[in-house]
């Protein structure tokens, strides 16, 4: 039989397990709380903004391989609340890739922004850079006039988002007056824009009609839009029409802010020299051959 005593020892013995149940379990539960608010930590202070700024730094002074590496990593980085600042992130990377020529990523990177814009991006500079990109990509193909059927028919049909790949593909193919005219439609529905400013522009100094050229450069000029990816590009079109007059005081002025705001670019580089060559040029020859 069990005794008192033993009835005492078996009650402190179990009110000591259960003491020591109860202190594994707040230790246990301690551990899980402060795991949770280590990670939740992590994903409110990761490096993310630290990555965006040296993103946008690199791409303000035109070094935009770095800039795309800094925004693909700030974008790879997780954390909570960040979906504005990961939207904005992603259109400065869209506009990288359309300077270095990354039109495909381009592509994947604006029809990303349209998907899960919340209204914070400005959904119409979305779509005129989606369209640029798609119409560059299609204007590097090799197959560009192959794409002119089915282009054509998908514009019958109402999709006037081809236009300008259209456009492109017409250029490519040299059917100018086409080019022309689906341009012109394009300019009466939906404006002037940077980038038809500059494929038209491009078009005339081809042709040799530099003040049509210049007509649309200046035009393009005055859209209210100083950020856009194409604007160094039109500036560099002005260079060009300064130099068809010999002008070559106004060309390096120029030529030297767009250079200067892309120094990665090799295109500027090259015209710049070419231009600061010209100018500077020694009007005395080094060797002064014996003319007597």
């Amino acid at each position: 039989m069990i005794n008192d005593e033993d009835t005492e020892v078996i009650k402190e013995t179990k009110i000591k397990q259960s003491k020591a149940s109860f202190i594994l379990i707040h230790v246990m539960s301690s551990i899980v709380l402060i795991i949770i608010a280590l990670l939740f930590i992590s994903l409110i202070t990761s490096k993310k903004g630290e990555y965006r700024e040296k993103g946008i730094k690199a791409y303000q002074v035109g070094d935009y391989e770095e800039a795309i590496r800094y925004f693909d990593k700030s974008l790879n980085e997780k954390q909570l609340f960040s979906k504005k600042m990961d939207l904005d992130t992603r259109m400065y990377l869209g506009s990288a890739d359309i300077k270095t020529g990354r039109y495909k990523d381009a592509i994947f990177n604006f029809n990303k922004l349209k998907e899960n814009n919340d209204g914070s991006i400005n959904s119409n500079k979305i779509e005129e850079y989606l369209q640029l990109s798609i119409a560059m990509d299609g204007y590097d193909s090799r197959d560009a006039e192959l794409n002119i059927p089915a282009l054509e028919k998908s514009l019958k049909e109402g999709n006037m988002s081809v236009r300008l790949l259209l456009a492109g593909s017409y250029y490519k193919a040299g059917y100018y007056d086409e080019m022309l005219s689906i341009y012109n439609d394009y300019i009466k529905d939906e404006g002037l824009s940077y980038y038809v400013a500059y494929q038209l522009s491009s078009y005339y100094i081809e042709a040799g009609d530099y003040e049509t050229a210049n007509k649309y450069i200046e035009d393009g000029l005055k859209i209210k839009d100083d950020d856009n990816v194409m604007k160094s590009k039109l500036l560099y079109n002005k260079v060009v029409y300064y130099e068809s007059f010999k002008d070559y005081e106004k060309a390096l002025s120029l030529m030297t802010s767009i250079y200067e705001s892309e120094p990665n670019n090799k295109e500027f580089e090259n015209e710049y020299n070419y231009l600061f060559t010209r100018i500077n040029m020694d009007p005395e020859p080094v060797i002064k051959e014996d003319v007597d």
